[in-house]
C-alpha cells in the first residue's frame, strides 16, 4: 500500500505538500512522457490520448518521467513558490494539470461526507470551480480517507474515482457527465487506485478482500466495455501502461503491480491487454 501523508489539514500542510508542483506550475510546463506521445501498435487502444502536461497520477503512461529540463528543485516558503492556495477538506490525491487548471479531489465535512471535485487556475492560485459529485461509500482506514485516487483527464474530461462511490466524468468546466457506479468492494484500508485512460476507454483497478476484478469504462458514455475478476484481496497500485516488445512489434500492456493474500503468501505482477482485459502473463513475487 502507498503510504500518502493526509494533506488538506491546514494551510500550513497544503504549502508543504504542493509547493513543489505550485513551482513548476508557475510557467505552465507540458509533460511528454517520449516514448509514448501516442500509442502507435498494432495492438494499441483505439484513439489512444496524447501523453502531454501532467495529467494523471504520476503523469504521461504513469511511469514518472518529465523531459524537461530547468525545473526548480529547492523549495522555500518564500523561494520558488509564484502562490498557495487553501483546499477545502481532506484527502490524499496528487494533483494534476490540464490545460491551465490544477485538478484534484476532496472529501468535504457532513453526514454522510460529500466527495467533490474542483480545478484551480495554473497562473494565479483561483479556485475556478468545485463541483459536488456524490457522497462516501464503505469503509476506509483512517489515515487514508475517501479522496485519495488522483483523477485522470484528456483535456476535455476529467475521471474521478472513489472507491466504492464509483468513478465520475465531468467536463473540464466541471459539469457532471456520467458516473459509473462500482460494485460495493469493501477493504479495511479503504482504496486509492487512480483511473488509467488507454484509447477510449477508462480502466479502473478495484480490489477489495473479496470480488476483486479490473474494469474498463467506455471513455464518452462510463458503459462497461470490459471485466476481468482478479484473484486479489486487496491492491491499492495503479496499474501502468507499458510498451513491451513481443516477437519484433510493440504490444501494449496494463501491468498491475500486486495482489493482496489472507495468507501471508507473496502476490502477483500481472499484465493485461488494455483492449480486451485478457490476462497476457503474471510473475509470482
Amino acid at each position: 500500500m502507498v503510504n500518502r501523508r493526509p494533506r488538506r489539514l491546514s494551510r500550513v500542510s497544503l504549502r508543504c505538500s504542493l509547493a513543489p508542483l505550485i513551482l513548476v506550475l508557475s510557467g505552465c510546463y507540458r509533460f511528454e512522457a517520449p516514448e509514448a506521445q501516442w500509442l502507435v501498435a498494432a495492438s494499441r487502444p483505439p484513439d489512444a490520448p496524447k501523453a502531454g502536461q501532467w495529467a494523471a497520477f504520476r503523469g504521461g503512461l504513469l511511469h514518472g518521467v518529465a523531459t524537461d529540463a530547468g525545473l526548480p528543485v529547492d523549495f522555500g516558503p518564500a523561494r520558488n513558490v509564484r502562490w498557495a492556495a487553501e483546499i477545502p477538506g481532506r484527502g490524499n490525491s496528487s494533483p494534476v494539470v490540464a490545460g491551465n487548471r490544477v485538478i484534484l479531489t476532496t472529501e468535504l465535512p457532513g453526514d454522510p461526507a460529500v466527495l467533490a471535485v474542483l480545478a484551480i487556475d495554473c497562473h494565479t492560485g483561483e479556485r475556478v470551480w468545485q463541483q459536488a459529485v456524490g457522497t462516501v461509500r464503505g469503509v476506509t482506514h483512517r489515515k487514508n480517507g475517501h479522496a485519495t485516487a488522483t483523477v485522470a483527464s484528456d483535456g476535455t474530461r476529467v475521471y474521478a474515482s472513489f472507491g466504492p462511490a464509483g468513478v465520475y466524468c465531468l467536463s473540464i468546466e466541471g459539469q457532471p457527465l456520467w458516473h459509473s457506479p462500482i460494485d460495493d468492494l469493501s477493504h479495511p484500508w479503504g482504496h486509492s487506485s487512480s483511473p488509467v485512460l488507454a484509447g477510449d476507454l477508462v480502466i479502473q483497478l478495484s480490489d477489495g478482500v473479496a470480488g476483486s476484478y479490473l474494469i474498463a469504462l467506455d471513455r464518452y458514455s462510463g458503459d462497461v466495455r470490459w471485466k476481468t475478476e482478479r484473484a486479489s484481496s486487496g491492491c491499492w497500485a495503479t496499474p501502468v501502461l507499458v510498451a513491451a516488445q513481443v516477437q519484433g512489434a510493440t504490444r501494449w500492456e496494463l501491468v498491475v503491480n500486486g495482489t493482496g493474500s489472507t495468507d501471508g503468501s507473496a502476490g502477483y505482477v500481472i499484465a493485461y491487454a488494455p483492449t480486451t482485459g485478457k490476462e497476457l502473463w503474471r510473475v509470482h513475487g
